[in-house]
């Protein structure tokens, strides 16, 4: 069994992104309600930021197709998880790796 401990979530973000093969330059989609620290991570891996809107249930509404990106953040808020078959349905390029929070 292969484990990883790290004294940050950011850092261990960082090491996520790197799995997912995030090069700089790279679009990485993350929700628009997010915290800084993230955007920490991306800078850290010189990925560029693209911010997709989440509705009321903090989920991605059915109606958006997202963009073409490396990776996707999606998010679990406060104990509810994202839809992440949802998520692969709505993504135009289904080689995105989903990196889940």
């Amino acid at each position: 069994m292969n484990r990883m401990y790290y004294a940050y979530a950011r850092h261990a973000l960082v090491a996520a992104l790197r799995m997912a093969r995030v090069q700089p330059g790279d679009v990485v989609l993350l929700p628009h309600f997010i915290c800084r620290d993230v955007l920490a991570s991306l800078k850290a891996v010189q990925a560029v930021p693209v911010f997709y809107h989440v509705d009321e249930n903090l989920q991605v509404p059915r109606s958006i197709k997202l963009p073409p990106a490396r990776a996707v953040l999606a998010v679990n808020y406060f104990g509810f998880p994202a839809d992440l078959e949802q998520l692969q349905q709505q993504l135009t390029d289904q080689n995105s790796v989903i990196i889940e929070d």
